[in-house]
């Protein structure tokens, strides 16, 4: 059977002989190669040619021989199919000896219980019918109708000139997948550096910064199109990338002025990756922002932050502590309109560091109390973690509840205190069991020039108390 419409979808069948007992009829398919793997992007086009593979559909009948005008019926599930034309519809049976016995040609379509047939009838039999072996090399199909990833079945059926339908069998004849998907390539993972004032970062990360000089970070997603499927030309057509900020992007605010945009100041956004002309758009909260890149292909796409001065106080708004997400959405038009789409995900994100102060001597018992105040005379805030070590080096770590303050003090003693003795798990498992004294080190999301800790521990009757050198006094 040849191809029956202007467009086409691969129907790769390979079959077997029967059975050895009544009338029999089987149809199965090879497993997916290249031929019948076809990508939802091509559906739409007026014609479209795919090497197919040869089928065969093996007809058994030991009692009794196929007739004229006895009918195979075929459906189709996963796709609909296509009008017919006047090209040659026939294909030729063969009996066990290898003589044509019989040939089916199309007759026509029609439609029983909702599902729809195509009905091919057979002409006079020549020299023995029974064990038929038929060699059908495709199925055509409407190409707009594969617009969803799927699995293509066929399926056929007997049926007598008395009208009886004897046998059915299915087999999955083609997958329909997408060749295009959009997956992330890079995240954002850049350290801000609080020694700065927050205005850099303490690395920059890496050529695909789009020039921003030394201090950036950027995100990628990668388009990416497989090639094994079967499609006229690449889909081309545009795209959009969504990126949300966990606060805000008020590092693009210049000092000087109100607004946020993508170049406004020394903080900029960058997109790099397909054809020119791409655009950044920025909602007026200054928490999400739409690149738009005009004209796609497979290939690497890049959202850069960061600066492309140096930073200073009077150019730069500080950089914000958060997490990112982005989505995309790839609007192609080769051979149909399609999308392809990435659903919010991680984008990365943007940490501190802070400065350092280790206490080398913390008592862990009951009847001891800590006093540790720590004071910020930094515009900065934000909150402190420890590290916590136990005699044998086993460690557990934590962060305190309230954040330290711009220009403010905080105590943390208590708290602190409480998680050696039970409040964190994870300091009361292995070489702390037993334990009575920690080494604690204290990350400050603060200037080290700004940032003074002292640290006292006193007996729970408040009489006596003892000074516990640190590094910062």
């Amino acid at each position: 059977m040849r191809s029956i419409s202007k467009v086409f979808v691969a129907a790769a069948v390979a079959g077997a002989c029967g059975y050895a007992s009544a009338a029999n009829l089987t149809l199965e398919t090879a497993a997916f190669t290249g031929g019948n793997a076809i990508a939802r992007e091509s559906a739409g086009v007026s014609s479209l040619t795919a090497t197919t593979g040869l089928g065969v559909v093996d007809l058994e009948s030991e009692t009794a021989q196929w007739a004229e005008n006895d009918q195979l019926m075929f459906s189709i599930s996963g796709a609909t199919f296509g009008t017919t034309t006047a090209q040659d519809q026939a294909f030729s049976c063969e009996n066990a000896a290898g003589g044509a016995s019989t040939v089916f040609s199309l007759v026509g379509s029609e439609t029983t219980g909702g599902t729809s047939y195509l009905v091919y009838e057979a002409a006079a039999p020549v020299g023995g019918t029974s064990n038929l072996s038929c060699n059908i090399d495709s199925v055509v199909v409407l190409a707009s109708s594969l617009s969803s990833a799927g699995n293509v079945s066929l399926s056929v059926q007997t049926r007598k000139v008395s009208g009886s339908i004897l046998y059915t069998d299915t087999a999955t004849v083609a997958s329909v997948r997408d060749a295009y998907t959009i997956s992330s390539n890079s995240v954002f993972d850049s350290i801000i550096d609080v020694q700065d004032n927050r205005l850099s970062f303490t690395a920059d990360d890496g050529a695909a910064d789009a020039g921003m000089g030394s201090n950036a970070d950027y995100f990628a997603l990668s388009l990416n199109r497989d090639t094994g499927f079967t499609m006229v030309t690449a889909a081309t057509g545009s795209m959009v990338i969504t990126l949300n900020a966990g606060s805000n992007f008020n590092f693009l605010i210049d000092p000087a002025g109100s607004t946020c945009e993508a170049n406004e100041g020394a903080g900029q956004a960058t997109a790099t990756g397909g054809g020119i002309g791409s655009t950044i758009a920025i909602n007026t909260t200054c928490n999400v922002m739409s690149v738009t890149v005009n004209t796609i292909a497979a290939g690497v796409y890049a959202v850069s932050m960061g600066r492309d001065v140096a930073p200073t106080s009077v150019n730069s708004t500080p950089f914000a502590e958060q997490s990112y997400t982005a989505s995309a959405v790839a609007t192609l038009s080769a051979n149909r309109s399609t999308t392809v789409t990435r659903s919010a995900a991680s984008a990365g994100s943007w940490t501190i560091n802070g400065t350092t102060v280790t206490i080398p001597y913390v008592p862990r018992n009951a009847n001891i109390d800590l006093v540790i105040n720590i004071s910020n005379l930094s515009t900065q805030s934000g909150l402190i973690t420890y590290t916590a070590y136990a005699p044998d080096g086993t460690s557990c770590t934590g962060t305190f509840v309230d954040p330290v303050v711009a220009n403010g003090n905080r105590s943390i003693g208590g708290e602190l205190r409480a998680a050696l003795l039970g409040g964190n798990a994870a300091c009361n498992t292995g070489g702390w069991v037993g334990a009575t004294r920690a080494s604690v080190v204290l990350t400050i999301p603060t200037p080290a020039t700004s940032t003074e800790v002292n640290s006292t521990f006193s007996l729970t009757d408040g009489k006596s108390r003892q000074l516990t050198i640190n590094t910062t006094n």
